[in-house]
Order: C-alpha cells, then sequence, then structure tokens
C-alpha cells in the first residue's frame, strides 16, 4: 500500500487493472486501453467501550413520520436537562426527525452533542440548547451493530416475602411485578415476563439490580418514589433495566421529586415516554429507546456518566475510505 495508511494493518488498499482492446483504436495506434481503479477500505475491529457513541439520550428508530411514530418529541412544558452526554436522533425524516412544539425544552449543559441524522421542527429555538443542533448526520445501523446484553435468571425463581416487603432475584411469571406488599429489591437479576408498573404513592427501592422486562411494559407514575441502581462490577456492570429488541411495549418513566435511577435503561425496540420528576438526582443513566416522547410540566435531569453505566461489543465494520 502506498499513501498515508502504509504500515496500517486496519487498511486494505484493492487495485484493479483491466484491458480493453479497442475497435476503431488500431487505425490510430491504439490496440487497447489499460483502466486502473484503486480503493482503500478501513476493516474495524470490535471495540468494547461506551454504546452509541456515549450519547445520553438516543432514538433509534431509522424512518418516522411526522404526525405518528414520531422519533422524538418534546412538548407540553417539559425540560430536559443533559449533562455528560448528548442527544442522537437517528430517524432520516427530511422535516421532523425532531420535533419541539409548545413550551418543551432541551438544555445540553455542557459541550456534549445534540446530533439529529435528518431535519428538526423547532416551533421555539430559544428553548434548545444548543441552536440548531446539527442536522444532516451519518445515521447509526439498525438493529443496532453491538452484542446485545446476555441477561438471564436461569431456573431461579423470584421469591416475595410480605411480612419485610423484600423480594430475591429470579424469574417472576405473574402479570405485574412487583406483587403488592414488596417494596425492596435483593440485589441480582430479574427476569420479568409481565409488565413492571410501579403506581402512585408506591416505593421501590433496589440496589445493584438488573431489570429484564422480557415481554411486557413498563410504567411507573410521577407520584411513585423510585430508587434504583445498576450493578457496580461483573458482566452486566451498568445496566439497570433491559428491553429486548423484539418487546415492543412502552416504557413510561418517571418519579416524585425523591425518585433516583443510575444506570442504562436500554430498549431497542420501544417507545420510550419520559414525564418529568422534578428529582435533583434524576437519572444517572443512558436512556436508549426506538423513539422517544417528553411531556409534562416537570423538569428531568440526565448526567450520564460512562462508568456508572453499561459498556457493550461494537461489532466489526468496513469502511470505505478512499
Amino acid at each position: 500500500m502506498n499513501g498515508p495508511f502504509v504500515g496500517n494493518a486496519e487498511y486494505i488498499e484493492v487495485i484493479i487493472t483491466s484491458h480493453l482492446k479497442t475497435y476503431f483504436g488500431p487505425v490510430i495506434g491504439v490496440p487497447q486501453i489499460n483502466n486502473v481503479v484503486q480503493a482503500v477500505s478501513q476493516s474495524k475491529p470490535a471495540e468494547y467501550g461506551q454504546m452509541f457513541d456515549g450519547y445520553a439520550l438516543v432514538s433509534l428508530a431509522p424512518h418516522s413520520k411526522c404526525d405518528q411514530k414520531i422519533s422524538f418529541w418534546i412538548h407540553g412544558e417539559a425540560t430536559i436537562n443533559l449533562e455528560g452526554g448528548g442527544l442522537f436522533v437517528n430517524s432520516d425524516n427530511p422535516n421532523c426527525a425532531f420535533i419541539q412544539f409548545g413550551s418543551g425544552s432541551v438544555r445540553i449543559r455542557d459541550d456534549s452533542p445534540f446530533t439529529v441524522v435528518g431535519g428538526a421542527q423547532v416551533q421555539k429555538p430559544k428553548l434548545i440548547t444548543p441552536y440548531p443542533m446539527q442536522t444532516g448526520a451519518i445515521p447509526m445501523p439498525y438493529p443496532p451493530a453491538i452484542q446485545m446484553p446476555k441477561v438471564g435468571c436461569g431456573n431461579q425463581m423470584a421469591e416475595a416475602d410480605l411480612e419485610t416487603g423484600s423480594m430475591t432475584p429470579g424469574n417472576w411469571d405473574e402479570d405485574i411485578f412487583p406483587p403488592d406488599g414488596v417494596n425492596n429489591l435483593e440485589n441480582g437479576v430479574y427476569c420479568i415476563n409481565g409488565d413492571l408498573i410501579v403506581d402512585g404513592g408506591q416505593r421501590l427501592f433496589g440496589d445493584n439490580v438488573v431489570l429484564l422486562i422480557e415481554h411486557g411494559k413498563v410504567a411507573i407514575s410521577g407520584n411513585a418514589e423510585v430508587q434504583l441502581s445498576a450493578p457496580k462490577s461483573g458482566t452486566l456492570k451498568g445496566l439497570l433495566m433491559y428491553l429486548p429488541i423484539d418487546n415492543k411495549s412502552i416504557v413510561s418513566l418517571s418519579g416524585n421529586l425523591e425518585s433516583t435511577y443510575q444506570g442504562t435503561i436500554f430498549a431497542p425496540g420501544a417507545p420510550i415516554r419520559i414525564n418529568g420528576g422534578d428529582s435533583d438526582y434524576g437519572y444517572h443513566s443512558q436512556i436508549i429507546g426506538y423513539t422517544i416522547e417528553v411531556d409534562g410540566q416537570s423538569n428531568t435531569v440526565i448526567k450520564y456518566i460512562d462508568d456508572q453505566n453499561y459498556d457493550a461489543y461494537k461489532m466489526p465494520e468496513v469502511i470505505l475510505s478512499q
């Protein structure tokens, strides 16, 4: 290989030479034409690290519409305050991949990027920081080109102790999780086959927990107190909530002033709806959904810290360089 990539094993140069005999060329002494085509590609190996380039809030839908199946929509009087990671909208809709309506506000509090693949429809530019955001970005592949989390509970069954209000990890096959009377989750993995529902007035605490919602929805009320954190070590470090890509049920996230979330909320096939909470701590999370809607009247704090969130292998890829 010649040029700037000489000696770099990630780059491959292909040169194709063809010889084409001419029809009239011999009359003027040109019996054949030689054609040379050259291409350089980069082969990137699998890499372990932050998912989706460290964006704190990610909408993965590759396509969307302006009146339904909106990829990212903030409206009402809701405010999103982002720190430590930006916002990425993957939709290629040229007019409304991102929609701001009413008094919906997005504030990125540092130099993290605000990136949209398609175009933006913004009713009040003063409510968006930074503005204008970057549009026309390169899309991310969908389904995501990462190794999905391997979460399971084996044959272990979750058990509830209604006297203490605690629950042990494992499989839960009932319609609703957690059962009435349970407000504390012991550390471990919970494989939930029904819906995860925390109603107004209820409390749910859990440290070093992973919640796998295999088929159902997530509905956390704005009047609920929820304090959940992901494992701090091991293969599932930083993973708080995971819906496999074939689970397309809605994820509705909220909580009261005392609510705290720490760890990645990963629902690559599901719509996520964030409805405030006004908690000063908020989400120390990377929140990833197929589509995202933010509404209500509250201020939602999202602070992304890589060490508190889940890392994954990014699949190898080949990129045409020249």
